[in-house]
């Protein structure tokens, strides 16, 4: 039935196609979307590939786009959504509504505040001098995140998840985290507990609070995508970790062994030459290495600098990310042949899972600002009184809604595909947008331009 109703579309709008194209264009449109809902293929790059290289022909439906005005009591009830509603938009969509911006820089100034109060509590001369000032400033943060944490809650339905599903996301748990700490102190000095080692030791777990700065992250677009990008490059990161960590295995080990080498055998050496070779190693001007017996080592004949594996583990490490503190460093000639060597190693491993860490961030910043750009595109397009609207060629959706296949698989691919349609036509939607804003960008220049050269023809 889909495919008759498409092929007479076909017939009376591009008659110049030939009956197995559509057909084939069809069945590839019907595969990929029932692919996309079924979690085969990556949804956000499919769609991307979509919008980028499919024909304009690709849509499986025919498809209008028409103003319909809107009567003085429908637009009120558009107007009017319910309060849970309103809510909801305030506190999850910043871009929603001029006061759901304001209540997000709210947010983040007091975010600002809190993190400023913590920092200044560490330092003594400002703790001492303004302690209220910090206590209070401690209260109001925690009463507006319990305040938005607890309305947030309360209305997360509006945005399809249940309650458990709230609180257990992983940015929810960092907001509760953030103020759980004030709520647990408030009842143990309830309990009696004042200034008891309970207490004390409660003070550490205080330090959580810094999380706070993490509630950032809902409101910031490049945080969201940078998280975005490292989620998608965790393949990449874990092999990143494992080269990293095989290597410093390697070359730690590389580098005591060879240090070693260069110690002096206590046992051929006097009491004399043992007091004469501490006394140079302890001076600094020798720089860790005696004129007279060779590399300073300890009483195990290890290294100074690299006493363990162990200890030379952090210098590796240190070496391969480019980091280079420089308090320890190889001090004999084959020691920095292996320390050139664990440099030019690093580079290589550290560059090549960069890279990909490094695409999926373009990738999800080129989505990001499609996304915008549609958006930008849908605010153009509106008028007041009026929306926009699809109208279907047919009543072809309405029928297969009705179908009730007894085959389970039959019957998924039909639910799947179902739910498909409206992006689909989205897609169309937003095209015909973006054609009639052109014509009428078009229409503007060429009036402009007319009323130029009337213009020139009258001065003459």
């Amino acid at each position: 039935m889909f495919f008759r109703h498409r092929r007479r579309f076909e017939n009376s709008h591009a008659g110049e196609e030939s009956e197995s194209e559509v057909l084939e264009a069809q069945e590839g449109a019907a595969i990929s979307i029932q692919r996309i809902w079924r979690g085969n293929q990556d949804r956000g790059k499919t769609e991307k590939i979509r919008i980028r290289k499919r024909p304009f022909g690709y849509f499986t439906h025919s498809l209008g786009l028409t103003y319909l005005s809107v009567s003085p009591l429908d637009a009120h009830k558009l107007a009017k959504p319910s309060l849970r509603s309103r809510l909801f938009m305030l506190l999850e969509d910043p871009s929603s509504s001029q006061a759901a911006q304001a209540i997000s820089i709210l947010i983040i100034t007091t975010i600002a505040f809190s993190v400023l109060g913590f920092v200044l509590e560490t330092e003594p001369a400002i703790a001492e001098a303004i302690p209220e000032v910090l206590q209070v400033l401690e209260v109001l943060c925690t009463i507006i995140f319990s305040l938005e944490y607890s309305t947030r809650l309360a209305v997360c339905d509006q945005g399809g998840i249940s309650a458990r599903q709230f609180i257990f996301a992983p940015m929810n748990v960092l907001d509760l985290l953030a103020i759980l700490p004030f709520y647990v102190e408030l009842l143990l000095r309830k309990a009696g507990f004042q200034d008891t080692p309970v207490l004390r030791a409660f003070r550490v777990v205080r330090l959580i609070r810094v999380v706070r700065v993490l509630k950032l992250g809902r409101y910031a677009s490049g945080i969201r995508l940078t998280a975005q990008a490292l989620a998608a490059s965790s393949q990449a990161l874990s092999v990143l970790v494992f080269l990293l960590s095989m290597g410093a295995v390697l070359f730690s080990s590389a580098l005591f062994y060879a240090e070693r080498l260069s110690c002096p055998d206590r046992d051929d050496m006097t009491q004399g030459d043992l007091y004469a070779y501490a006394q140079e190693c302890a001076d600094s001007y020798n720089h860790g290495v005696s004129p007279r017996f060779g590399l300073c080592c300890t009483e195990f004949n290890a290294p100074n600098d690299f006493p363990s594996i162990t200890a030379a583990t952090w210098w590796t490490m240190v070496t391969m990310t480019s980091v280079g503190y420089g308090e320890v460093h190889p001090r004999t000639v084959l020691g920095k042949c292996v320390g050139s060597l664990v440099m030019l190693t690093g580079m290589v491993v550290i560059a090549l899972p960069v890279a990909i860490v490094g695409q999926n961030f373009q990738e999800l910043y080129e989505c990001h600002n499609m996304d915008m750009a549609r958006a930008a595109a849908n605010s153009r397009m509106q008028a007041p009184g009026r929306t926009w609207a699809l109208v279907p060629g047919s009543d072809i959706l309405r029928k297969l809604g009705q179908l009730r296949p007894t085959d389970p698989d039959v019957k998924d691919a039909l639910a799947s595909f179902l739910s498909a349609l409206p992006e689909v036509w989205e897609q169309r939607e937003q095209l015909m947008r973006e054609r009639r804003y052109g014509l009428q960008k078009q229409n503007d220049s060429t009036q402009r331009f007319s009323n130029l050269l009337q213009t020139m023809e009258a001065a003459r």
